[in-house]
């Protein structure tokens, strides 16, 4: 197997991915995503996916619940860390 390709793997495996489950399961606005975009950069990667717009998923840092509520001026979500960009609890993959 190609070393470049075995070592993007590993990578992938222990990128820490921070996942935003809204708690009444409405969507995430597109006026969320921004703010949050705005300020997590310039590490954060925000992904979304059409068939899950109760779910946001961050990576490229590991921010607490209370940093991002403080951004989004609301705590109604779970926040949950999870360790892999193929992690089987990732309702779809994010943006690599």
């Amino acid at each position: 197997m190609d070393l470049v390709l075995m070592d993007m793997i590993a990578r992938q495996a222990k990128v820490k991915v921070v996942m935003l489950t809204q708690t009444d399961n409405s969507a995430f606005t597109p006026r969320e995503a921004g703010v949050l975009v705005a300020n997590l950069k310039p590490m954060a990667i925000i992904s979304r996916h059409p068939q899950h717009p109760a779910i946001l998923l961050i990576q490229g840092g590991e921010w607490s619940k209370d940093t991002i509520a403080g951004i989004l001026g609301h705590n109604r979500f779970n926040h949950e860390i999870v360790v892999g960009l193929n992690n089987p609890k990732l309702p779809f993959k994010p943006q690599v």
